[in-house]
C-alpha cells in the first residue's frame, strides 16, 4: 500500500476580488518612493478613464466627502487645491489612502504619503502647491522601458534640486506654447505629460545643458539629500515619533552652553520661532530643521534618530549663513547693457507667448525690482504688452467657446433635447464654462435665435 503525505484541509480564507486594480506602487522603501496622487494617475490610466472619472465616481464616493466630488466634476483650482493634501500628514491623506486601499485591497499605500512623518512636522510650507519633476529621470525611465511615476520626494517644498542628476526641478510644461504649471491632480492628469497639452514632460540631459547652466549650491544638494534620506529611512514604518525638543536641548547644550538665543543666531532662525521649538510649544518646520542640520553638519535623519555626538565648534557651517535672519545670495555682477540688450530683444520680439516681466526677470536671473529700478520704461513697455497678449488670449477663447456653445445649440435641438446649461456644458465637455458672463449672454443669444424663450 503507498503512503501519501498528510494535506491539510484548513482552507485558506476567501479573498474578496477588488473593485480596482491592485497595481503596485513603485519604489517603496527608496528614496524615490511613488506619491500617492502619482498613484491616482496611474490608476486612472490602468482603467483607461480619466483621474477626474476615478476621483468623482469612486474615490471621493467611498472618502464620504460630497464637495470634492462637485468640486471634481465642476473642475478648475478647487480641485487641485483640495489635491495638495493627498500626498501628506493631515486628515485628506488617511481618507484617501483608506478609500483607495479599500478599492484596490492593497494595505501599503499609507507609505506613499508622509503619514509617517505627521508627529515631527506641521502641514504648512511642507508640501508644494503645483507638480515639479526631473525631465532627466523621466526620460531616462522611458529609455529603460521602466514605469513612468512622480517620486514623493519631487512634492516636498524644501527640494529644489534631483541629487542624482543634478539638475534643477522643473515646474512648467516645455511646450513654450503652453508653459503651463502643472496642478497636482486634475481631471486630466497623468504622471510624466502635461495636463494641458498632453507634451512630454520628459528631456534628456545634453538638451538640458544646452538650455541653461546649473548653479547649485551645497545648501540645495544638502537639502535633496536629507529629505531623500527621510523618506527613504520612513516609506516602510507607520510612525515615527522622536523627543525633538529633547534633541535640541542637548545641542543647545553642546554648542552654546545652553544659550538658546546664540544657538538661534547660529542656525539662521528667528529667536522667538526657535523657542517655541525648543520648548515643545510648536512643530518645527522641515525648512527650520533643515537649517540646524546644515550648521551641525550632520542629516536630518541623523538628528532624529541618533543621540547627539560631540560636535567640535570649528566645524559647524556659519560661514555660510548670516546674522540677519537671511541666507546670504549668491551676488552677481550686474550687467547693464546686456541686461538693456536683452529686454530690448524682448520687446522687438514677435514670439508667443509673450513673456511676463516675471519670466523676463527669471530668466535673466534678476529680481523684477532690481529690473525696474534701472529700466522702468522697457519694464513697463513689456508688462503692458503681456497684458495685452492676455486680453487677446481671454478674448479669442470667450469668441471660440461662444461659437461651440452656437453649434451645441443647434445640435442638442436636433436631437430633440432641451439645451440648457448642463447640457450644453457636456456638449462642449467645459464643464462650468457659462458661468463666464459673456459665455453665458452668448448662450442666452444663441437660445434666442433659434426660437427658445
Amino acid at each position: 500500500m503507498e503512503l501519501f503525505d498528510k494535506c491539510s484541509l484548513i482552507s485558506e480564507p476567501y479573498r474578496l476580488p477588488s473593485r480596482l486594480f491592485s497595481i503596485n506602487p513603485v519604489g517603496i522603501g527608496s528614496h524615490l518612493s511613488e506619491s500617492l496622487t502619482s498613484f491616482i494617475g496611474r490608476l486612472a490610466n490602468a482603467h483607461c478613464v480619466h483621474v477626474g472619472i476615478l476621483m468623482a465616481e469612486e474615490i471621493a464616493p467611498i472618502m464620504g466627502k460630497d464637495y470634492l466630488r462637485k468640486i471634481v466634476n465642476r473642475g478648475g483650482k478647487g480641485y487641485s487645491d483640495c489635491a495638495v493634501g493627498f500626498n501628506g500628514i493631515d486628515t485628506g491623506a488617511v481618507d484617501c489612502v483608506a478609500a483607495i486601499n479599500h478599492l484596490t485591497g492593497r494595505k501599503d499605500l499609507k507609505y506613499l504619503t508622509l503619514l509617517a512623518l505627521s508627529n515631527l512636522f506641521p502641514t504648512r510650507g511642507l508640501l508644494r502647491s503645483t507638480r515639479a519633476w526631473c525631465p532627466v529621470c523621466y526620460c531616462e525611465w522611458h529609455l529603460n522601458n521602466q514605469v513612468i511615476y512622480e517620486p514623493l520626494i519631487w512634492y516636498v517644498k524644501e527640494v529644489e534640486v534631483c541629487f542624482m542628476h543634478l539638475v534643477p526641478l522643473v515646474s512648467n510644461c516645455p511646450n513654450s506654447k503652453c508653459d503651463h504649471p502643472q496642478p497636482i491632480l486634475n481631471r486630466y492628469t497623468r504622471p510624466g505629460y502635461c495636463f494641458k497639452c498632453g507634451e512630454w514632460l520628459g528631456l534628456e540631459y545634453k538638451i538640458l545643458e544646452l538650455d541653461s547652466n546649473h548653479h547649485f549650491t551645497i545648501w540645495q544638494l544638502f537639502k535633496s539629500y536629507c529629505i531623500g534620506e527621510l523618506i527613504e529611512y520612513s516609506s516602510n514604518k507607520d510612525e515615527i515619533i522622536v523627543d525633538i525638543p529633547n534633541q535640541l536641548r542637548a545641542y543647545v547644550r553642546q554648542i552654546t552652553n545652553g544659550n538658546v538665543a546664540a544657538f538661534a543666531r547660529i542656525a539662521n532662525i528667528p529667536k522667538v520661532t526657535f523657542w517655541d521649538w525648543y520648548a515643545g510649544k510648536n512643530l518645527p518646520t522641515l525648512g527650520g530643521l533643515l537649517n540646524i542640520c546644515f550648521c551641525l553638519g550632520i542629516t536630518l535623519v541623523q538628528f532624529l534618530l541618533d543621540p547627539p555626538k560631540p560636535i567640535i565648534h570649528q566645524s559647524i557651517n556659519s560661514s555660510f549663513i548670516q546674522r540677519n535672519g537671511k541666507r546670504p545670495r549668491q551676488r552677481s555682477s550686474f550687467d547693464k547693457s546686456a541686461v538693456e540688450q536683452y529686454l530690448v530683444s524682448v520687446l522687438d520680439s514677435d514670439t508667443e507667448p509673450a513673456p511676463s516681466m516675471l519670466r523676463v526677470a527669471n530668466r535673466l536671473g534678476y529680481h523684477r525690482k532690481q529690473l525696474y529700478k534701472y529700466f522702468p520704461k522697457l519694464c513697463r513697455d513689456i508688462s503692458l504688452r503681456y497684458q495685452k497678449y492676455v486680453k487677446q488670449q481671454r478674448k479669442m477663447r470667450i469668441d471660440n467657446t461662444s461659437l461651440e456653445v452656437d453649434e451645441a445649440i443647434r445640435r442638442i435641438i436636433n436631437s430633440g433635447r432641451y439645451p440648457t446649461r448642463k447640457v450644453v456644458e457636456s456638449e462642449i465637455n467645459k464643464p462650468g464654462a457659462l458661468k463666464e458672463m459673456q459665455i453665458r449672454a452668448a448662450w442666452r443669444k444663441s437660445l434666442q435665435n433659434n426660437g427658445i424663450h
